[in-house]
């Protein structure tokens, strides 16, 4: 089943299915935008921003972008926040 937030995001479908948010991490992200309290939601996603930048400053043989785009990240992922 596809979510508002799919929609809202304008994620890319393969047919009628969309190709990020359903069987990757991303899917969490929005389980968890639909469940949590806004302020739990937003502190959740500042944290989540903070460990991304971490750990693209270490990276070294792997960009950030595609660690991101293996979770099924979109690149407007941080957008999920103000719908």
């Amino acid at each position: 089943m596809n979510t508002f937030i799919h929609e809202k995001m304008n994620i890319d479908t393969n047919g009628l299915k969309p190709m990020r948010g359903k069987n990757d991490l991303f899917a969490l992200v929005i389980i968890l935008k639909l469940l949590l309290e806004c302020k739990y939601f937003d502190k959740m996603i500042f944290e989540l921003r903070n460990a991304i930048a971490e750990l693209s400053s270490v990276l070294e043989v792997i960009t950030i972008d595609a660690v991101l785009d293996v979770m099924g990240f979109p690149e407007n992922w941080q957008h999920i926040r103000t719908l």
